[in-house]
C-alpha cells in the first residue's frame, strides 16, 4: 500500500489452490461481535445475504466477520476490495446496498469516512481472510 492517503488498496492474490478472483469480486463483512450482535447485525447479514440470492448477484459475497474494531456503532459492514466502512447497516438498507456494492459503489446514507491507515489495516486482514476462505469455502 502506498504512502498517499487517496491510495487504492491491492488486488486481491489467490492463494495457491484457491479459485481466482473475479475482476468485479465485492465482498461485504458484517461484524457479528458482541456490540454489532446486539445492534442486530445477524439480521443485518441475513438480510444482504438473501437480497444478493434475490437479485442474482453473483459477484458479491456477504461474510460475517469478528470485530472489525467500530464497537458501539454497529452493526457495522466493511467492504472489500473498497475498504468502505458502513455504520449502523440495517435489514432495510439490504436491497439498496447490495445493488450498490455489486455495481462498486456503496450505500451513501451508511458509509462514513474511515481514515486511511484504518481502512489500509482493514482491507489487509480481510485479504487474509478471503484467501482462507477462497481455500476454504465451506467455511463462509
Amino acid at each position: 500500500m502506498g504512502s498517499e492517503g487517496d491510495a487504492a488498496p491491492p488486488e486481491a492474490a489467490s492463494a495457491p489452490g484457491a479459485p481466482p478472483a473475479s475482476p468485479d469480486e465485492q465482498w461485504v463483512f458484517v461484524c457479528e461481535s458482541s456490540s454489532c450482535q446486539y445492534d442486530g447485525s445477524s439480521r443485518t447479514r441475513a438480510a444482504l445475504t438473501r437480497t444478493v440470492a434475490e437479485q442474482g448477484l453473483g459477484n458479491v459475497r456477504v461474510v460475517r466477520s469478528g470485530c472489525l474494531g467500530l464497537c458501539g456503532a454497529g452493526p457495522a459492514a466493511v467492504t472489500y476490495p473498497a475498504g468502505d466502512v458502513y455504520l449502523r447497516v440495517q435489514p432495510e438498507d439490504a436491497a439498496e446496498m447490495a445493488g450498490a456494492v455489486s455495481a462498486g459503489g456503496g450505500l451513501a446514507r451508511r458509509i462514513v469516512r474511515a481514515p486511511q491507515w484504518y481502512r489500509d489495516r482493514i482491507v489487509a486482514r480481510l485479504d487474509y481472510l478471503i484467501q482462507y476462505l477462497r481455500r476454504h469455502p465451506a467455511s463462509s
